[in-house]
């Protein structure tokens, strides 16, 4: 398995870009590696959770040739985790790979993402339900119910079976109880 985040930074990231502060300087003077960006875990180069603006740069600094995303977990709406440019952006190179990008999540993620992007750009959706697992490429995916910033109705934290193993991944920082 391979597995690469392409961010761990949540919706206030943009703040080292314009904080007069000593660390948000330094980290504007060091960039790279040292600017955070979106909230996002590349599974085996074809699955991805959550898309949000930085993800397109991420990817492309990782190489077209070793990335070909075709699988795309939603946790939630938040535009930090769901940004339609970024997801348009991930259509059009699966597109010229010849394959279509499905987009797994709850049903109001599947019509918000698919009203926002351009009908041309082909565009799956593979709607979920909490505690149905499913097939999403090589992995078991079962949705589990989360909460975030209030009750969200179809936000989701996974829990990926492959080969008898598990792995839970809490993108968001609470479980629904």
């Amino acid at each position: 398995m391979n597995m690469r985040f392409l961010g761990t930074g949540a919706a206030d990231i943009g703040v080292p870009d314009t904080c007069p502060c000593a660390n948000c300087a330094a980290v504007r003077a060091a960039g790279g590696r040292s600017r955070r960006t979106y909230s996002s875990l590349l599974l085996d180069h074809s699955t991805l959770i959550d898309c949000g603006p930085t993800v397109p740069e991420q990817l492309t600094r990782l190489g077209n040739e070793r990335t070909a995303v075709v699988h795309l977990l939603m946790t939630h709406l938040h535009e930090d985790h769901a940004d339609p440019e970024a997801i348009a952006e991930l259509c059009r190179r699966a597109q010229r790979r010849g394959r279509t990008l499905t987009l797994w999540g709850g049903r109001e993620a599947g019509r918000h993402v698919r009203d926002a992007v351009d009908a041309s750009i082909p565009l799956s959706l593979g709607a979920l339900q909490p505690f149905e697992s499913v097939t999403v490429g090589d992995w078991q995916v079962t949705p589990l119910p989360a909460r975030h910033m209030g009750d969200h109705p179809e936000a989701f934290v996974y829990l990926l079976s492959r080969n008898g193993r598990s792995l839970p991944v809490p993108i968001l920082s609470l479980w629904r109880v």
